[in-house]
């Protein structure tokens, strides 16, 4: 997990108290940049806050020295710490997108970025996963109807979507934020239950 120092210098004064507060939701090395910008910027702290932010960093580097989840590509800054912000993972934005489709991979990205504060982004992300479906509908009608050569284009479209979404994620939500996993279970049975008439439908078409 690697934050970039010249990211967080270019924002705002008021922003980086943000960084160093004791509610802080960020990891420790974007806790540690802000702190160190802020008196390169000429701040002062008393030494009792001094020995808050100290603490405040240690902590936690313990946690997610300790309790990240250690896989390779996927969810490196989510942790157990029960403070941390609730998000649905990275690994649960993809597989949605992939089983379900990729409208159904924004809209659990999007509850993400609302979380946050970023309701623009939701926005955006919502209606880039309806007009994606709408061009892979089409797409895969059109390609079909050619004779097109590669097999499985709904799983390759949706894995292409999934890629853009990783991309919001990346872009805007990033390596600083460390968070709590959020159950998945509730989105699967809306999913579940939205898919279960459109199978229906779909043999009784066949039948």
């Amino acid at each position: 997990m690697s934050v970039k120092k010249n990211i967080l210098e270019a924002k705002k004064t008021n922003e980086l108290y943000l960084y160093i507060q004791p509610e802080s939701r960020f990891v420790s090395q974007a806790i540690q940049y802000s702190f160190d910008i802020l008196k390169e910027r000429g701040e002062t702290f008393s030494d009792e806050e001094t020995d808050r932010i100290t603490k405040l960093i240690e902590e936690k580097k313990l946690t997610e020295n300790q309790e990240r989840v250690q896989t390779k590509n996927w969810d490196k800054n989510s942790v157990e710490d029960h403070f941390a912000i609730e998000l649905f993972s990275q690994l649960a934005i993809w597989c949605f997108s992939i089983i379900f489709g990729v409208i159904f991979g924004s809209f659990i990205l999007a509850m993400n970025f609302k979380k946050l504060n970023k309701s623009k982004l939701s926005i955006i992300v919502v209606v880039f996963g309806i007009l994606y479906t709408i061009f892979q509908v089409l797409a895969i009608d059109y390609l079909q109807g050619i004779n097109f050569f590669i097999r499985n284009l709904t799983y390759a479209f949706s894995a292409f979507g999934a890629l853009i979404l990783h991309y919001f994620w990346e872009k805007y939500i990033g390596k600083e934020i460390a968070y709590r996993k959020k159950s998945i279970l509730l989105p699967s049975i809306v999913c579940i239950l939205i898919y279960i008439p459109i199978v229906y439908l779909m043999y009784l078409s066949k039948s």
